[in-house]
């Protein structure tokens, strides 16, 4: 394919392929429906991005984590949900282990995709029935009182952000430094294959713990800045209805992801959740299969003197080839989206001249609204 062809930047085609590399990291290769696979069933509530770009970024940790996954047992179903709450809510009634990374509750209730009414109620049933339950960063914050006390039993403790004295009446604390994180009982399977890290984190530490609770398992630990004694950031407990719990307040950069470590570690903790085997050297976390490719599909035609559709096409195409792990698909009516092409498709790219044409139809308009409702890239 000769360049002069398309006069196009290389350098936007660049970012065009460090795009697509990253989207192989984190969008779920599950993405085809639960009907597609056997196994258990993990499910991940992603809640609403809360900070600027790099923090709290919590679909696409999730998407990570699930791609992760998905990538060590290709029979574990896998769900990503953005917004916090499955617009069904049996979708829970399904799961093994139920991970939640959103925002907390300390300025608003309902800032807590779990605190809204009913929810709770909701969620204590698959506790009930022996669920597992994760609770990442931000979403270790939960009220005193019943909630509080249901994150004590289902996952063994929570930020405390009432009370303590001072201005905020925390009696739990944040700290972010490059914080150097211990394994005090290196024995346990969420640990398995994993070293002692050093890492930029806002930890939570003084957490509000059930006292003496025979249950929790002290995981990993870190020495807050102004010294002291070591502090509990990772923990586990196994419930008296058989179900388990797993706490880690860190991960408020998405930076951090790059640590072996810690990918290692969340994965084998949601494993260990869900009642299923860690392997002896924990979860493998860079094999991502190849036969279980990322489906982009390229929305283009329309041709215009400045957007020739038929050479930037050429031109993507031979940038996403150049990666096996991606299958590339075209279409050239936009109306197709009215059809069932979305329904296998992981990310849609739209490179469409469309001020000379008329817009979508009500039905086009519909399935890319749920599209990206569900989480499409």
């Amino acid at each position: 394919m000769k360049s002069e062809r398309f006069p196009i930047c290389h350098s936007w085609l660049r970012v065009l392929g460090a795009a697509l590399a990253l989207l192989l990291l984190v969008f779920p290769a599950n993405s085809r429906g639960l009907q597609h696979t056997q196994g258990k069933h993990i499910v991940f509530l992603a809640g609403t991005k809360s900070h600027g770009p790099g923090d709290h970024e919590y679909e696409q940790a999730c998407r990570l984590l699930a791609r992760t996954l998905r990538a060590h047992d290709k029979a574990l179903k896998t769900t990503v949900v953005p917004y916090g709450w499955p617009d069904d809510p049996k979708l829970l009634e399904a799961a093994d282990s139920i991970v939640v990374y959103s925002d907390g509750s300390d300025h608003n209730r309902l800032d807590h995709p779990l605190l809204h009414p009913g929810r709770m109620d909701i969620l204590r049933k698959q506790m009930q029935r022996g669920c597992g339950f994760v609770t990442l960063h931000y979403a270790t914050f939960a009220p005193l009182g019943t909630d509080g006390d249901a994150y004590l039993d289902w996952v063994g403790g929570h930020f405390d952000y009432e009370s303590g004295p001072g201005a905020n009446h925390w009696a739990s604390a944040i700290d972010n430094w490059m914080a150097a994180v211990t394994l005090p009982a290196p024995s346990h399977p969420i640990v398995r294959g994993v070293r002692p890290y050093k890492v930029q984190e806002e930890f939570y530490t003084q957490l509000r713990f059930r006292p003496e609770d025979k249950r929790r398992v002290d995981l990993l630990q870190t020495v807050r800045p102004q010294g002291g004694k070591a502090q509990t950031v990772g923990w586990a407990v196994t419930r008296l209805d058989g179900g388990r719990g797993f706490g880690y307040t860190g991960g408020h950069p998405m930076a951090n992801y790059i640590d072996p470590n810690i990918r290692k570690m969340l994965c084998n903790a949601i494993l260990w959740t869900a009642k299923l085997d860690v392997p002896k050297a924990g979860v493998e976390t860079v094999n991502i299969s190849t036969d279980d490719p990322i489906r982009v599909t390229l929305l283009t035609g329309r041709h215009h003197p400045a957007h020739d559709w038929k050479a930037t096409t050429e031109a993507l195409g031979h940038v996403v080839a150049a990666d096996k792990r991606i299958n590339f698909n075209v279409i050239t009516n936009p109306e197709s989206l009215a059809e069932n092409v979305l329904d296998s498709t992981d990310a849609l790219l739209i490179n469409y001249c469309n001020w000379e044409s008329a817009t979508l139809s009500a039905a086009a308009r519909g399935k890319l609204s749920k599209y990206v409702r569900g989480g499409g890239g």
